[in-house]
């Protein structure tokens, strides 16, 4: 339960701090998330865009003046006392912190929620009307992959004509990583009757998305053009990717692709991309995400020459993948310090000097969420908002944190049931099978059962979570079935 003043009066101060600017690449990071690349040294104008651009600062803005040889970047009063910049160059052999010139005090006019080094919006409960489904989305957001807003928000980017994240496709498989069901957000298009684009009709340059496809694959779109008021024309191009089942970002110049597919483009003067589709593809073989029309590419645009250059450490070579607590990473993440990271050799960190969209560019949930689980009650007559989730991992949530601390109190009303655990048997046509552990996929059950000499081909869904499963069996063959038992569940746990 989440408790909160709204009657605060203190007088608030901005937060101003001071990064030294430097004369070679750089990027620099608030809260676990980094800039684009930065060709020291850049304007002050060039550097508040690229700050501004970082989830975890908008939908709030900074301010960046030149101070002698420092950048100076003032906070908004709203965001109180935070956490130092940080900065990653070839310059350094691992990071450096901003210096700080003034301690921020929030005016706690506005109010929001950090859980596991992430954080909400902050929210105005005194002018606002912040509903349950304002928190629901917040909170949600924090379990999503986030991104710097100029990738794919118009009110953000002018740049930007067109736009679709495919979150409508629904973020419920909680078994899957969301780092491989999606780029940005939760979802992804993973559907071949789905468009990338439908009904457009504004003039773009560009169009960008996020793409996986596996490895050994291909992608061949199909273009809705119409050029100079004539019929639209369906052109089948194929596009040059990387197929490695990773994500990877891209931005296409649509009239060189044309001109280069078929030269009467040379001769156009203008065209409108009404529709995108993918030529074919098979379930889970293709995912794309992200997608947009665009006049100019995103702030700080990575292509495939950049990115050989980004991802990148001094102190001695990054190769991928590499393992950091038990998991296989592709490029630099951000360890236990929040410090970017891309390998690890006889308990020495290898520190990245630079990271590219695909690496610490994005905003990466630490745990996934239960999304079933998650329930949210706000009670303003009251000043409380309960709260009640649990983790896809099965364990018990972190607690919430006020942000500021002194305007709230947050208090544990009940833990997280244990997860079940162990083995069991069952009975079926007087025979004992075992052992069948207790939170087994429904595949891999229905493998078990098809493993078995006379159990038959089966398939077999599960429902429930982490303290209590179901599974529905069905034959594919040999009509009715006798009745299966649990034959013995003393090795169940708790």
């Amino acid at each position: 339960r989440i408790t909160y003043l709204n009657n605060s009066s203190v007088a608030g101060r901005s937060e101003v701090q001071d990064v030294e600017a430097v004369f070679q690449i750089f990027q620099i990071g608030f809260d676990g998330v980094y800039t684009v690349l930065l060709d020291g040294p850049p304007t002050p104008a060039f550097i508040q865009d690229a700050l501004n651009d970082l989830p975890t600062i908008f939908p709030f803005s900074v301010t960046v003046a030149l101070v002698g040889t420092a950048y100076r970047v003032t906070f908004p009063v709203e965001m109180g006392n935070v956490p130092l910049l940080t900065v990653i160059s070839s310059a350094y052999n691992h990071s450096i912190t901003a210096v700080e010139i003034v301690q921020g005090i929030t005016s706690a006019s506005q109010i929001a929620f950090t859980l596991d080094r992430a954080t909400t919006n902050y929210m105005d409960f005194i002018n606002d009307n912040i509903t349950d489904a304002i928190l629901t989305d917040q909170f949600m957001n924090l379990f999503n992959i986030r991104c710097p807003p100029s990738l794919n928000n118009p009110q953000v980017s002018s740049s930007i004509v067109y736009a679709d994240d495919f979150e409508d496709l629904g973020c419920s498989n909680n078994t899957l990583n969301i780092i491989d069901m999606a780029f940005c957000g939760c979802g992804a298009l993973k559907d071949s009757s789905q468009y990338l684009v439908t009904g457009n009709n504004q003039v773009a340059a560009y169009m960008c998305f996020a793409y996986k496809v596996v490895t050994g694959g291909s992608l061949t779109l199909n273009f809705l053009v119409e050029s100079d008021g004539n019929p639209p024309v369906l052109e089948t191009i194929q596009q040059t990717i990387t197929a490695d089942s990773l994500w990877h970002y891209n931005c296409i110049d649509l009239l060189d692709m044309l001109e280069q597919y078929n030269p009467m483009y040379m001769a156009v003067t203008t065209f409108t991309i009404l529709q995108v589709n993918i030529n074919y593809f098979s379930p889970l073989t293709i995912m794309i995400d992200t997608v947009t029309l665009r006049i100019d590419q995103p702030i700080g645009y990575e292509d495939s020459n950049t990115l050989t250059q980004t991802d990148l450490s001094g102190l001695g070579p990054c190769t991928f993948p590499f393992t950091y607590n038990g998991q296989n990473y592709f490029s630099c993440v951000l360890d236990d310090q929040n410090q970017p990271i891309c390998g690890l050799s006889n308990n020495t960190r290898f520190y990245c000097q630079n990271s590219s969209i695909e690496g610490v560019r994005r905003l990466f949930p630490k745990y996934q969420m239960l999304r079933s689980s998650f329930q949210v009650t706000h009670v303003p007559t009251q000043q409380t908002i309960d709260i009640s989730f649990r983790y896809a991992a099965c364990m018990s949530p972190s607690l919430i944190s006020v942000v500021p601390p002194n305007v709230g109190q947050v208090t544990s009303i009940s833990n997280a049931s244990k997860a079940i655990g162990g083995y069991y048997s069952i009975m079926f046509d007087g025979e004992v099978y075992s052992p069948i552990p207790v939170a087994i996929e429904g595949s891999s059950l229905a493998n078990i059962f098809q493993s078995f000499l006379h159990f038959g081909f089966v398939g077999v869904t599960r429902t429930g979570d982490c303290n209590q499963y179901a599974y529905t069996i069905q034959w594919l063959a040999n009509g009715e079935q006798p009745l299966i038992t649990i034959q013995n569940a003393s090795q169940v746990t708790p």
